[in-house]
């Protein structure tokens, strides 16, 4: 891995807690809302609606990992299927049309009584017609038609059928028919009634399809009656099948910024030919987290349920009752249900959702005390803080020598002009170390507020849930803050002591202007020793143009020819430290002469000590190809630690590296989070492609 110059590294500590702040933070505001209204916060739709954030800004691989905790760990939950829903179509939306089609007919098989199925269905024969099938997709819209009829998803699919008429008992191909007529019993149907009306039996047997007659008449255009709640975005995605073209809606009725509606307005939908206006769009997802969703969605003609005359406004704050107050509702519930035959669906799922409250409940219990284990990790990382100290005294005297070190190379100058710059350089040089100095000091105090400032939103957002995880994370935080507050102090005592030190090297600096006189005596062994320093410097040139050509043909490809140029690289100058490291990664990307790769790995080590970090993420991703695990983290973690923070695509290459070991663990958890890392770190760079490509797989 290529490396850059050595920088003061920010706190490791700040970074964890507030990377675990960010965590806490994914769910804290849905329950902060949650309590804001008085109802029980259910962390699956909070889960959820992130998934929905991710889907709307199109981060599709996001999206997929997100739905998929949903509908893998809460496959009871009502939401499961429509995560399922939104993985199909994420991947639809990458472009994956194999594992588009697959997602839609799982979702079939595993919820056929989803009031997703319809929609589902709908995209599943646009999917096969992109595949080039056009018969399986007629088949599937056929079989649409003639069982959900009413649905929206079905007058869609009618009008994708010009001059085809539904038949009687259309058929399915082959994987979607098995998945709707033969469903497999999941979790969901194993607890829950199904309450939907019966629907016609799928025939198994291919049926002709007879020719439609022909249409004569023009329909007049559809149009859209506005109802309180909507929105144009409501409209575009129950009536066009995406949220993205509401404002394809707006230019064609007219409608300018900020695009407000009005009830009874008259909305004319582009592409669309009714006799009749068009129902009511559905609410949007968001809104099922709080509310009861019928099993099956009506058709858009058919009448709402009368509501029972003794049945009292649902409250938004809902509690769950005591358990005789509980049997007495579900009693009465149940007694007004079975006095009506059709129409209670909806009223059937508020039920069973009243019940999971309670496991809910026990879910968030369960989330603190996750979460009081990680904050419990962190106390014990305290110690490595004063390591981390130590370390950064010995950085500072390590600068401290190198500047000796440049004040002595200064005697090289070979007249008093060269000479006086270079002092005036080095004076420009110290002030920009001072100034570096300076802006660590104000980005750890912004790092400061900021992290005090979501500490106390994580505090705010948990005292509505429970009062005694309030109790102890407000000491945790006061201890955190206090922890910092003595870092800032220690970092301001450290500003002061290197402006001290900038002041004697000022000093120094007259002194060596005193000196000047004795210089000149030294001008003949001066211009020697720069004739053998200009070789030296010609040597280094062409070590460094070979070790850009071997980077330039490693990115093409060519492995053989990027080996034979970081070897020409080393001939020049064998003490090059980053063409070791660069044909000691080679070698482990090619998964040969490994041994070798690591001497060469310890022998930059040990000619270019402040390069550490980087050598060492190369001696790491040697050990994994070796499948020695437990040394490739060591050398992993240590790496992570010494780069500098602000290399962010070197600290991305870490993380992808570290996902890879977890991943070979089997660990999926931490391979998750390690891959988000090097996305979020360097998301244009080849590490954060190679993360998304590692998503998918997981």
């Amino acid at each position: 891995m290529p490396t850059m110059s050595n920088s003061v590294d920010v706190p490791l500590r700040i970074i964890r807690v507030a990377a675990l702040v960010a965590a806490i933070a994914l769910l804290a505001p849905g329950a902060g809302m949650a309590a804001a209204r008085g109802e029980p916060f259910d962390p699956v739709s909070a889960l959820y609606e992130k998934g929905n954030e991710y889907f709307r800004r199109g981060a599709y691989a996001s999206a997929i990992s997100v739905f998929q905790l949903v509908s893998e760990n809460h496959p009871e939950h009502v939401l499961a299927s429509e995560a399922m829903f939104s993985i199909a179509s994420a991947h639809h939306k990458m472009g994956d049309l194999a594992a588009a089609r697959g997602g839609y007919e799982e979702l079939a098989r595993r919820y056929p009584a989803a009031s997703a199925v319809p929609d589902a269905l709908l995209q599943l024969g646009s999917v096969l017609t992109e595949m080039g099938d056009g018969a399986e997709a007629r088949k599937v819209w056929s079989y649409l038609i003639e069982n959900h009829k009413g649905s929206i998803a079905a007058k869609i699919a009618q009008q994708r059928l010009p001059g085809v008429e539904a038949p009687a008992s259309p058929t399915l191909p082959v994987a979607a028919e098995r998945a709707i007529a033969t469903p497999a019993p999941s979790k969901a149907e194993k607890h829950e009634p199904d309450h939907r009306p019966p629907e016609s039996p799928v025939s198994h047997e291919p049926v002709a399809i007879p020719a439609a007659p022909s249409v004569t008449g023009e329909p007049e255009e559809a149009v859209y009656v506005v109802k309180k709640g909507d929105s144009l975005s409501k409209i575009a995605k129950a009536l066009l099948g995406s949220t993205d073209r509401y404002k394809e809606l707006a230019k064609y009725n007219k409608i300018p910024p900020p695009y407000t509606l009005d009830v009874g307005q008259k909305v004319r939908i582009p592409g669309r030919k009714s006799k009749s206006e068009l129902p009511t769009a559905p609410p949007p997802a968001s809104e099922w987290a709080h509310a009861a969703p019928p099993k099956t969605r009506l058709p858009p003609s058919a009448p709402a349920p009368p509501s029972p005359p003794a049945a009292p406004p649902e409250s938004p704050g809902w509690q769950p009752l005591p358990s005789d107050a509980m049997e007495q509702a579900v009693g009465s519930i149940q007694k007004w249900v079975d006095e009506r035959s059709e129409g209670y669906d909806a009223l059937q799922t508020r039920l069973l959702e009243l019940q999971r409250d309670v496991r809910a409940q026990k879910v968030i219990e369960k989330q603190l005390e996750i979460l009081k284990a990680q904050l419990e990790a962190e106390k014990q990382q305290n110690a490595r803080l004063k390591q981390e100290l130590i370390e950064q005294t010995t950085r500072l005297k390590e600068i401290k020598d190198k500047n000796l070190s440049m004040l002595s190379q200064l005697e090289g100058l070979t007249d008093a002009a060269e000479r006086s710059k270079a002092m005036q350089a080095r004076a420009a040089e110290l002030d920009a170390q001072l100034w570096a100095h300076k802006q660590k000091m104000e980005t750890l105090e912004k790092q400061n507020a900021a992290l005090s400032e979501t500490l106390q939103k994580m505090r705010d957002a948990f005292d509505a849930q429970i009062a005694l995880v309030k109790i102890y994370y407000d000491s945790e935080l006061v201890k955190a803050r206090d922890e910092y507050t003595w870092r800032l102090d220690t970092t301001t005592k450290e500003l002061a002591r290197l402006r001290e030190e900038t002041r004697k090297k000022d000093e120094s600096l007259n002194e060596l202007k005193r000196d000047y006189a004795d210089l000149m005596k030294k001008t003949a062994s001066i211009q020697r020793d720069a004739i053998a320093d200009k070789q030296t410097k010609v040597s280094a040139e062409a070590a460094r143009q070979a070790l850009d050509r071997a980077k330039d043909l490693r990115r093409a490809g060519k492995p053989g020819e990027a080996e034979m140029a970081y070897k020409e690289a080393l001939n020049v100058y064998p003490d090059n430290a980053d063409a070791m490291n660069g044909l000691a990664y080679l070698y482990a990307e090619e998964k040969k002469n490994l041994d070798d790769a690591e001497k060469l790995v310890e022998r930059a080590i040990a000619i270019d000590p402040q390069g550490r970090g980087y050598y060492l993420d190369t001696l790491g991703w040697i050990h994994f190809v070796r499948t020695a695990y437990a040394a490739a983290l060591d050398a992993l973690h240590e790496a992570h630690r010494r780069i500098p923070v602000e290399d962010l695509p070197a600290r991305a290459a870490v993380h992808f590296h570290i996902g890879k070991v977890y991943q070979a663990l089997a660990d999926k958890d931490k391979a998750f989070f390690h891959f988000i890392d090097s996305i979020k770190l360097a998301p244009r760079t080849r590490w954060a492609t190679l993360s998304e490509r590692e998503l998918d797989a997981l």
